[in-house]
Formats: structure tokens, sequence, C-alpha cells
């Protein structure tokens, strides 16, 4: 059972760290047809399946045919239909009977975290998945929440500790959704606040590459992370680290690059980008700048 269980997971895994956007794991009320097509998970994957037709998501879950000691056949159908957040099921492992769901055509480069609970989060509703990671589309984060049959999107500009992510995820739990690898940025930021500037700038403030095309050079700026809009919670372009002139990259934004955000109705606190103003096609809901 353990060895079964370890496979599930191990599938799951694999699946997700290919940067393949999971939806949730859910009762097979949510599946389009009764009958599905087996297939190897050792050899591809359900998502590999359903691409080339063209379909939103993937459906799969445990062939109940394969009864060898190590089970690898699974059963995949292709749909388009947002799963009904009434059927989530809170499981890391998603097994039989369950569905592992996956958004295939994932607009930029988004990838599932892990899940956290966060009562009290602001949050906009939202009608898909999709919908909610174009949405955020220029933030580092993406929050989704299945409330009954609902979707709710949060767009932050605040890296969660990868300590805190869980991998059971049921209704009220948000799903964390990100484009950059976020274990390497967050310990990209334990580094800076262990290793500090060195003495290159004033306590206080961070030694910044001044440009991209520059990161292999010692030109450098002392920049105050907590306050600099354009290199807000730190160095946009890497962090000059003094014994050889590495950088450190990842954690930095241009607060005025927002998708919305008026170049006069943002500024920089604490480290994070504060929204106060949009431009004229958007509005200003849950701290972020939403279309019209």
């Amino acid at each position: 059972m353990f060895l079964s269980h370890f496979l599930a997971f191990f599938v799951l895994f694999v699946q997700i760290t290919l940067g393949d956007v999971f939806a949730g794991c859910f009762d097979p009320r949510i599946l389009p047809t009764p009958e599905g097509l087996s297939y190897d998970s050792y050899l591809e994957s359900c998502q590999d399946i359903c691409r080339p037709n063209g379909t939103d998501y993937s459906y799969s879950y445990p062939d109940p045919a394969d009864q060898g000691d190590f089970p690898t056949l699974r059963i995949c159908q292709c749909g388009f239909d947002q799963p009904d957040g009434q059927y989530l099921i809170p499981t890391s492992l998603c097994d039989y009977p369950n569905i592992q769901v996956f958004y295939l055509p994932s607009p930029g480069d988004w990838s599932f975290s892990g899940c956290l609970y966060l009562p009290g989060t602001p949050s906009t509703q939202v009608t898909s998945l999709v919908q909610c990671l174009n949405l955020c589309n220029g933030y580092p984060i993406a929050f989704t929440v299945y409330v009954d049959n609902h979707i709710f999107c949060s767009c932050t500009l605040t890296i969660p500790n990868p300590d805190d992510l869980q991998t059971v995820c049921g209704l009220g739990d948000w799903f964390v959704y990100s484009e950059t690898v976020l274990p390497s940025g967050f310990v990209a930021k334990k580094r800076l606040a262990k290793d500090g500037d060195q003495g290159l700038c004033p306590k206080g403030l961070t030694a910044c590459r001044a440009d991209l095309a520059l990161s292999s050079s010692f030109d450098y700026e002392c920049i105050n992370t907590d306050e600099e809009l354009e290199s807000c919670g730190g160095c946009l372009f890497g962090q000059l680290h003094v014994e050889d002139g590495r950088s450190i990259f990842g954690i930095g934004l241009d607060c005025t690059q927002l998708p919305g955000v008026r170049s006069n109705g943002v500024t920089c606190l604490q480290g994070e980008c504060s929204i106060f103003a949009c431009d004229d096609e958007y509005s200003l809901h849950a701290g972020i700048c939403v279309p019209f």
C-alpha cells in the first residue's frame, strides 16, 4: 500500500515539476464522459495525450485494471470544462477513483507550487483558473481558491515561504502558482539577508547591479530596496556580491511596470509595491489593477 501511494505521489510530482498547471484533485463526477484511454504513466502523461487535441484540460486517474505490484497504467480523458469546485477532494495522492486535473495551454510560465490556508485574503471572482493567471500576468505569484462552485483570484508580489506550503489542497485552501521557481527565490532572499552588501554601501542600502547588460562587471548603485520604486524588495538586475563579483538574481520588482498601474499611482512601501491609482481602463480591486 505504501509503495502504491508513493508511486501515485511520484507521478503527480513529476507532472507538476515539468511546468504543467495543476488545477486540483476532483471527484469522478467532473469527468466529461464515462470512458477514457488507458496509458502508461511511466512513458507519457495525460497532458501529452490531450495537447494535440487542442483541449484545455486533461483528466486522469489510476486504471483499476492494473493490479500489478508497480501499477503505472492510468485512464486519460480530455476536455474543455473548468472543474466544479464543489467536487474538489483534499488529498495529496489523488488515488483511485479521484481525478487529477491539469490546465494545458498555460498563459506564461506559471507552475503550481502548493497550497496555503489564507482566510480573509482580498480576492476577485473569476470564471476559470486561466482567467486568474491572465489577470496576474506581471506578478510573481497568483492565488486561486474554490468556494463551492465559484473560483476567486488574488495576485500578489509577496513570495510565500516554501516551508508553509502544503500538498493537501481542499475547499478554502489557496492554490499557489508562481512565474518563478519559488524555492530558488526564497533561498536567494535568505542569502541576501545573510550576506548583506559586505560594506559596498552604507548601512540600510544594497549594492545593486546598474543594468542587466552590466551583470558581469562591478558597476553598481546603492539602493534602499524597501523604498525604491524600480527595485522594490530587492535588486532588479541582481545584487553585487563583494567577494567575487557574482550577482544574485530574482527578487526585485519594478512597480511602475505592473499591469494597469498609473505611472504616478504606485509606491514601494517596506519592500512591497503598494498601488493606489490605475490607468483609465482599469479599476483598483484587492490591491491590484483589474481591467474593466
